[in-house]
């Protein structure tokens, strides 16, 4: 018989290894700083994580993450968390790993081990049914519609040399067709969606 999986609650002194897991795993770009503002710098507090060991070799071989968010429940403020950093290795997937993740977080809400009072959030396809297993509830569904990124900017991407900044002189004059293109896309996938140009964004919106 296999020996069970050890389940911890993550510590700062794993700070370091979670980075290494989410650049590998999760976050290719920009692991260590997007740890840093998600996990640690966050105006509504530090995330939680649950990490699953190999009862062996004492490898991380599975974690998830819940992140602290202000809600509104009745008209008074209560603190939960939304869920978005969960991933078993491939080669450890298929044996109750993320099942065991999210009862495990469940447990430590329900006894006030974390100061979330619920998790909610939009997990992936593959993350749902063991997220429906450990007694989460689908509320509905959402869409969300996103204006790609401008010309201008993509093409700035390609590159510093004298090539990139061709295709940045050649992409300013066809940025304002595109907009209008996706504009009228948008407004045919549906009559109640409202789509507009984000001409300036606040800091409220960062």
């Amino acid at each position: 018989m296999a020996e069970p999986y050890t389940l911890v609650r993550a510590e700062r002194a794993d700070d370091r290894i979670i980075v290494r897991m989410l650049k590998r795993w999760v976050t290719t770009q920009g692991a260590a700083r997007r740890f840093q503002w998600l996990y640690r710098q966050n105006p509504q507090g530090d995330a939680a994580t649950w990490l699953v060991l190999d009862p062996k070799s004492q490898d991380i071989v599975g974690f998830t993450s819940i992140f602290a968010r202000g809600f509104a429940v009745n008209g008074a403020p209560v603190l939960g968390g939304v869920g978005l950093d969960a991933f078993v290795r491939p080669d450890h997937r298929r044996r109750g790993i993320a099942l065991q993740l999210h009862m495990a977080s469940l447990a430590d809400i329900r006894a006030h081990g974390v100061p979330f009072r619920f998790m909610c959030g939009p997990p992936v396809k593959a993350n749902l049914a063991a997220l429906i297993k450990a007694g989460a509830e689908v509320a509905g569904e959402t869409r969300h519609w996103t204006l790609p990124l401008t010309l201008e900017g993509l093409a700035s991407t390609l590159g510093r040399g004298e090539q990139a900044k061709r295709w940045v002189g050649y992409a300013e004059p066809m940025e304002r067709l595109v907009q209008r293109a996706v504009l009228r896309v948008g407004r045919t996938l549906d009559r109640h969606i409202v789509v507009r140009s984000a001409e300036d964004a606040g800091p409220g919106f960062d």
